[in-house]
């Protein structure tokens, strides 16, 4: 899916930099349509409420509550799951494990926008969708 501007995101973190920068980061690769969360499962409640599906889900893996990958695995209940990319500053061995989880459980899992955030990677994640 390459044109952005249809694309609909829902962007999940309990940092709210970090989701502001991520808003800032897909409104310059042309991405409006986008939500906020600041706990899986409040992005669940959303995802759930809405009449236009999430294309894709932008996660923190490590948030209080509800972490990213029980959010991932949620999501994988709704009838038009979003994709998943994972945002994090974990090691790698963390991040391939939560990868292998969420696809374990029938999640699409695009990749993961390492904190701190680079456009270009972002971009080519969202390439994939």
């Amino acid at each position: 899916m390459a044109e952005f501007s249809r694309m609909r995101v829902l962007i999940v973190d309990d940092d709210e930099a970090i989701r502001n920068a991520m808003q800032k980061a897909l409104k310059a690769l042309g991405i409006e349509n986008t939500e906020e969360a600041s706990d899986g499962s409040e992005a669940v409640t959303m995802a759930t409420d809405t009449e236009q599906a999430f294309d894709v889900a932008i996660c923190d893996l490590n948030m209080p509550g509800e972490d990213g990958l029980i959010m991932a695995k949620r999501l994988g209940a709704l009838r038009y799951a979003p994709a998943i990319i994972f945002s994090s500053g974990l090691d790698d061995g963390m991040i391939s494990l939560a990868r292998d989880l969420a696809e374990g459980h029938g999640r699409k899992v695009l990749g993961v926008a390492r904190q701190p955030l680079s456009l270009d990677s972002l971009k080519e994640l969202l390439e994939s969708a």
